[in-house]
């Protein structure tokens, strides 16, 4: 065992001896020295022989190891590349968090088609107007609507101020649905159905206080339901006017002022009411001879005028049994009503009245029972 041991080793020595061999420059290369000695190697044999004497037995590596030794002696040394250092990612700061209400607040700038944006938007439709104007035509129609409904809503504001004004007896009027109510409409329907259609018409009776100034009331009431007319009141009852405090008008320039020349055109003393669509020419300024004034060419010109601007004209005059004038102003409109009281004065005063119609020449368009004094 021992001999093997020495064999491995001496075989080992002798590797090492040939690679320092080839490792050494030849004798001719520049590096070495002219006529310098070569040492003679010897043969593994005779190496074996001078060493065959026997020596005392040392360790050795194992074989594993010298080989390894051997492979990295033989191994031509490399040179190390100097390594770069890649340079460590530096952390990124964290961001501070502003809340929003510490953050500054930046002034807002609007161009000047910002702002004409944001006055259209609430106007404008839902979709982007085009082009040709649609957009603009849809927002002028919307202003359109908008203003009618303000527009409605101020004359409803005013109708309820004004109806306060207006004599709770006026029942077609505060209470539509009466049936006193529709006894009125059928009046109104009948008026409307003759041939020819009066657009003037005289209200009368036959005696005081039988009802007559508040049925002009209730009939011009339902002459403008449905705001399809504008009806016109004439206060003719120069003596004692009573339209003004019962349709919400008041007391002014009126019928007297236009018969003696005081003003010209009817529209200067023409007042509005609490009834919508329904106006009233006033009585106008008390005369302590009105009868003078009672001219019949006077009332006839007045009465054009106005019958050009209303749909209809109701003229409200005293009694026949008091004064004559209903009897002068009958013939100059298209018609004439007589109103008589239920339980009121005998027959025989509405028969009275109703010759005196009769022998002016007025057209007599019906008789009206009442069963309100007024």
């Amino acid at each position: 065992m021992g001999r093997m041991n020495d064999a491995l080793r001496k075989a080992a020595e002798e590797r090492d001896r040939k690679r320092r061999q080839k490792a050494r420059p030849p004798a001719d290369s520049p590096g070495s020295a002219p006529g310098a000695p070569v040492a003679e190697e010897a043969s593994p044999a005779e190496t074996v022989s001078v060493d065959a004497e026997p020596e005392a037995p040392r360790a050795e590596p194992p074989i594993a190891e010298t080989v390894r030794a051997d492979v990295s002696e033989a191994a031509p040394p490399e040179t190390e590349q100097p390594k770069v250092r890649e340079a460590e990612p530096t952390p990124r700061e964290p961001k501070a968090r502003r809340s929003k209400k510490s953050r500054p607040k930046q002034p807002e700038t609007t161009s000047p088609r910002e702002v004409v944006f944001e006055e259209s938007a609430e106007d404008a439709p839902a979709t982007a107007p085009d082009s040709g104007g649609t957009g603009s035509r849809a927002r002028r129609a919307r202003e359109k609507i908008l203003a009618d409904e303000r527009r409605r809503e101020r004359e409803a504001e005013a109708a309820v101020e004004t109806s306060l004004h207006v004599d709770q007896r006026v029942v077609t009027y505060h209470e539509p649905r009466d049936g006193r109510a529709e006894q009125i409409r059928g009046i109104r329907t009948s008026l409307l159905s003759l041939d020819p259609a009066p657009n003037s018409v005289v209200i009368t009776s036959g005696s005081p206080n039988e009802g007559k100034s508040l049925a002009c009331v209730n009939l011009a009431a339902a002459l403008v339901e449905g705001g399809r007319r504008r009806v016109l009141l004439v206060d003719a009852n120069l003596r004692y006017p009573q339209l003004p405090d019962l349709c919400g008008g008041t007391s002014g320039l009126g019928l007297s002022d236009l018969m003696n020349g005081a003003i010209s055109d009817p529209k200067d003393a023409i007042i509005p009411t609490g009834i919508p669509g329904v106006e009233l020419l006033p009585a106008g300024e008390s005369l302590d001879n009105p009868g003078s004034l009672l001219n019949p060419k006077a009332l006839s010109g007045v009465l054009e005028l106005v019958e050009d601007r209303f749909d209809f004209v109701i003229v409200d005059t005293p009694a026949l049994d008091e004064y004559a004038d209903a009897a002068v102003m009958a013939p100059e409109a298209d018609g004439a009503i007589l109103i008589v009281q239920v339980a009121g004065p005998p027959r025989a005063q509405a028969e009275k009245a109703l010759d005196l119609l009769e022998s002016a020449r007025a057209r007599v368009l019906g008789v009206v029972a009442m069963n309100c004094r007024v």
